[in-house]
């Protein structure tokens, strides 16, 4: 009830005008920048760590390992003639794999399966594997996407271009691997993980 109120009075404002319309961008930068990572923070920091079956944890990232897969395969078959076939492949595949876990999901699972009635800790599943798809498997994805686009820059520029103008083939990953340590949703789940083993160890 909380999340479709909290849907309908945003849709409600920005028909009505309280909320303009390029005040979208401030609001997104304000939550996907401070507002879930300090909510990754605090649950990160206060969950119990000792809790989790890593079992669960792996087997749902190779079940999105396994979406991957199937997207690239479905990719291929639907379009074999596209232009930028590896970036097709990782956009389809970053659809597929994504999931709003946090803002619709976690609700919900806290009022059917409280952490005071079920041990399990469901609530704390859905952070920690929205912390995995950020580092483990949206980089796969956009690695695809930026491989393609290396491609068709590549491509494009031909042998016109001289070799040391180009963009390196390191690149690609240099690009993924600072955009997840720069990930403020990673360093606040790093940050809690860190305050919960400090309070464990005082």
């Amino acid at each position: 009830l909380q999340v479709l109120l909290m849907i309908a009075a945003g849709y409600a404002s920005a028909k009505m005008g309280i909320v303009p319309e390029n005040a979208a961008a401030g609001i997104g930068l304000i939550v996907g920048t401070f507002a879930l990572p300090c909510l990754f923070l605090l649950n990160a920091a206060s969950m119990d760590l000792g809790s989790f079956d890593l079992r669960v944890l792996v087997a749902v990232v190779l079940a999105r390992y396994c979406i991957i897969l199937l997207a690239c395969g479905a990719t291929k078959l639907v379009d074999p003639k596209a232009y930028n076939m590896k970036g097709l492949m990782g956009l389809y595949a970053l659809f597929c794999t994504q999931s709003n876990d946090v803002a619709v999901g976690l609700p919900i699972v806290q009022a059917m399966y409280p952490i005071q009635s079920y041990p399990a800790n469901y609530p704390g599943y859905l952070m920690i594997l929205s912390t995995l798809q950020v580092v483990v498997v949206n980089p796969v994805c956009i690695s695809l996407i930026e491989w393609g686009n290396s491609e068709l820059i590549d491509r494009d520029l031909g042998s016109e271009e001289p070799l040391d103008h180009r963009p390196p083939s390191s690149s690609v990953g240099w690009k993924v691997a600072r955009g997840i340590c720069t990930s403020p949703l990673v360093l606040g789940a790093f940050a809690g993980v860190v305050i919960n083993l400090s309070l464990i160890h005082i």
